[in-house]
């Protein structure tokens, strides 16, 4: 019996496309549960793994490859550790192009188009600046906070705050926070922030509003400067 020939490199080709139509099929193989804890285990196995030695550029391998295995696992991969061209590509270009208008996410988008444009040490490098300034940055506000004083301007909100309790001493929290979302210059309040319609000012945090209130009466009540309130 003659045996058609044909080169290594064609069957290798052809048993991926099958490996990849294989996979594709299952669709949801994996069910939600299981989804769950694999990627909870996948993310926890990269964290434990972190060297400090590491530098930059193999830490941009390792973080590209975790959203590589990643993604395969959403898409119903059980061995997400092998390579699936397709969507890997596909994955990879979706990086490289992303884009957004949520200041929240300018970071992310710009950490991510550097590692899927061949510039990963670079976007390495961003994240680690970003995640040391925010650190400092909230140990200053630990410091302000047990010395009881603030640097620099306050927030309009805070200043706002400030005014409608100074204006009735006898206000409770429930109403404080309905002024607050009256007044001209807030747009809304969302998840505990207050969010004003000129989009240049940041929101404000009012998690601990009822904390605030009771700090403001008890230092009107001492006669304490508005200003170190």
């Amino acid at each position: 019996m003659t045996k058609k020939k044909g080169s290594n490199t064609d069957t290798k080709a052809t048993t991926t496309e099958r490996e990849g139509r294989r996979v594709e099929s299952r669709g949801n193989a994996i069910d939600q549960q299981d989804y769950e804890s694999r990627r909870a285990e996948l993310i926890n196995e990269f964290l434990s793994h972190d060297d400090p030695e590491r530098s930059d550029a193999v830490r941009a391998e390792c973080i590209l490859l975790l959203i590589l295995q990643l993604r395969r696992l959403q898409h119903g991969a059980v061995d997400y550790e092998r390579p699936w061209p397709k969507l890997d590509e596909e994955t990879i270009d979706m990086c490289a192009v992303w884009d957004t208008d949520d200041p929240d996410l300018a970071l992310i988008q710009k950490v991510l188009n550097r590692l899927a444009d061949g510039r990963g040490e670079r976007g390495v490098t961003l994240l680690k600046d970003a995640i040391i300034a925010a650190a400092e940055k909230f140990s200053a506000e630990q410091r302000e906070r047990a010395t009881g004083r603030r640097t620099g301007p306050k927030h309009v909100v805070a200043v706002l705050i400030i005014e409608l309790v100074t204006d009735n001493q006898e206000i409770d929290v429930n109403t404080l926070r309905h002024k607050i979302n009256a007044h001209p210059i807030v747009d809304k309040i969302k998840d505990d922030f207050v969010y004003l319609k000129d989009e240049s000012i940041s929101r404000f945090a009012i998690s601990g509003l009822k904390n605030r209130l009771n700090r403001i009466k008890k230092d009107i009540k001492s006669q304490k400067p508005a200003s170190e309130i």
